[in-house]
This record gives structure tokens, C-alpha cells and sequence, in this order.
């Protein structure tokens, strides 16, 4: 059975968790690069996952502040986090 690697990024906890697919790939570096790429450019933006605090919160909720890569972005006082994981297809 073949394999698919979904960078899927994540904020919030309990009732306002939300959770969004940013993109699928084929192998799992390629995944990795847009993953470690996201999370580099949250730590820079100070609204990494498990901050100790996220910074200039009301900034980090307005439409002009997100990754280029990706346009689903969304930012809770938990910060944004980003990974993988892989999901089974084929016969």
C-alpha cells in the first residue's frame, strides 16, 4: 500500500482546536522541508506551538499575517504548531 505525507498545521486547544491540511506530498522529505520550513517561520514570528506567550496576539489574527505557503493560516493565544502524518492509499 502506497503512502501520502500531509503537512497539516494546528492552534488551539479543546473546543477551539482547529486543525488544517497546508499540503500533500509524495515522499516524506519533501513533507518535512514545508514542515520545518512553517515551523521556522512561526518561531520567527513569535507564534511558534507552546510559546510561553504568543506575542502581539491581535496582530496574529489579521488576514496579511501568514506563511506564503500557507493560505488556510490561523493563530490562537496557543500559538501554531506544524507536522506530519501520513495517510494510506491505493490497493
Amino acid at each position: 500500500m502506497d503512502v501520502i505525507f500531509v503537512v497539516e498545521g494546528v492552534t488551539g486547544e479543546y473546543e477551539d482546536r482547529q486543525e488544517w491540511a497546508v499540503c500533500a506530498f509524495s515522499t516524506k522529505d519533501a513533507a518535512q522541508g514545508l514542515c520545518d520550513r512553517l515551523n521556522a517561520w512561526c518561531k520567527e514570528q513569535g507564534c511558534e506551538m507552546d510559546a510561553e506567550t504568543v506575542t502581539d496576539f491581535t496582530v496574529r489574527t489579521t488576514y496579511d499575517f501568514r506563511p506564503e505557503e500557507d493560505p488556510h493560516f490561523s493563530c490562537s493565544f496557543t500559538g501554531v504548531g506544524y507536522r506530519i502524518y501520513e495517510i494510506p492509499f491505493g490497493g
